[in-house]
């Protein structure tokens, strides 16, 4: 199974669509099963999440795109870019809810709202999930990692907070 993980785009002043498109063609080139998004789409203001969500629509995986918010989404403006991330039909939001998969194996793929806004519910993320099967955990601040394995009765896969170059 192919995931590619984007996250930290800071879509905004600092940051042009130059490099979202290169982020965007790069992740295609990839062929992957499955798109992990994990938050800080846009910076500073909430005017940059409708150019930000056109260039992401452009993402394509086999099973979908999946996304969590980060704190700078927060920040901003949370609903309106979940609402204009979710407009896609191959686009879900992961957190506070988890989805299975089939591909190659049973995948249990949850997303946690960001720690740094006291919103993340690990365990309803992780509720419903099986010894058997592989977690994807989705979190934009590593610092949930250690709390996610001891709670996963299993090892828990995290992609988590890193910045697209």
């Amino acid at each position: 199974m192919r995931i590619v993980h984007l996250s930290d785009f800071h879509y905004g002043p600092l940051t042009n669509s130059e490099h979202l498109e290169r982020a965007v063609k790069a992740a295609n080139d990839l062929r992957p099963d499955l798109i992990a998004l994990t938050g800080d789409y846009i910076s500073h203001d909430r005017i940059y999440a409708a150019p930000c969500a056109e260039l992401v629509g452009r993402l394509r995986a086999r099973h979908g795109v999946y996304a969590i918010l980060g704190n700078h989404d927060h920040w901003t403006d949370a609903a309106l870019i979940a609402d204009l991330f979710s407009r896609r039909e191959d686009s879900r939001f992961a957190e506070r809810r988890a989805a299975r998969r089939l591909t190659w194996a049973v995948v249990w793929l949850a997303g946690v709202n960001d720690t740094m806004v006291g919103l993340e519910d690990l365990p309803l993320a992780l509720a419903g999930s099986r010894d058997d099967e592989l977690k994807l955990l989705l979190a934009h601040n590593p610092i949930i990692l250690r709390r996610a394995a001891v709670l996963a009765s299993t090892s828990c896969s995290a992609a988590t907070h890193t910045a697209v170059r």
